[in-house]
């Protein structure tokens, strides 16, 4: 039984809308439907979600605005003609079986910069925010954090200008594996660990030999790693 529109609730709806687009903060929220943060709270206020909020979501990202109100039904539409071209009158046709596929569905993602300003900690809290993107939810979560790379140390594994995903929670490094790092003085960047057992610590290293290797004890190591790098997004 769908629920009265009475019964509709501004926090829950905005609930979903978080859910499904993965922002986390009215500011995500606001750049995203462009419209200002002062409109979040007069909705709130209200209690009531904007009819345009519903149409630019489906626009954008296809999302359902009868699940986004009710929590019901289908999260996606999808616009398919019965036949293979395109014809009057088309109607919305529900393919909730398609997009529950973890790679069709989107969610919006901030973008990251790796130039910054550190002190060699991991805390990935004053990250500097240089955009958004879409990726396909099984690309994004919690623990993801996405960067958008600023040199060609790594290349052509990574190259510049190519967006890599980094899981905070693979923080146990392990020979030979890529991650990213918070250096001092450097800010965010892509290392390559080597485990040294004669040290205690890791030689960390660029794939291109134009960059010398560093070395950091274990302990520093821990403090300084913010995760291990999961995908490359680049042209070829």
């Amino acid at each position: 039984m769908v629920p009265r529109r009475s019964m509709l609730s501004f926090q829950e709806t905005y609930e979903r809308i978080c859910e499904i687009t993965g922002v986390r903060t009215q500011v995500e929220l606001a750049n995203l439907l462009a419209i200002r943060q002062s409109s979040i709270s007069d909705a709130k206020r209200r209690n009531s979600i904007p009819a345009d909020w519903y149409m630019k979501l489906f626009e954008q990202f296809g999302i359902s605005p009868n699940w986004l109100k009710y929590g019901t039904g289908p999260r996606y539409l999808s616009r398919m003609p019965a036949t293979g071209a395109p014809a009057a009158g088309d109607v919305l046709n529900e393919v909730d079986a398609m997009f529950g596929d973890p790679l069709v569905r989107s969610v919006v993602a901030t973008v990251h910069g790796m130039s910054c300003p550190s002190d060699g900690s991991a805390d990935a809290s004053n990250l500097p925010v240089e955009g958004r993107i879409a990726l396909p939810l099984g690309y994004a979560g919690k623990d993801i954090l996405v960067f958008h790379v600023a040199s060609d140390a790594f290349a052509p594994t990574v190259r510049k200008g190519a967006y890599i995903g980094i899981s905070t929670a693979l923080r146990h490094p392990v020979s030979g594996e890529l991650y990213a790092m918070r250096m001092l003085y450097e800010g965010v960047a892509l290392k390559r660990l080597y485990l040294d057992i004669d040290k205690g610590g890791f030689i960390l290293r660029a794939d291109s030999q134009e960059y010398p290797e560093s070395f950091l004890t274990a302990a520093q190591c821990r403090e300084q790693l913010l995760g291990k790098v999961v995908w490359v997004l680049q042209a070829l």
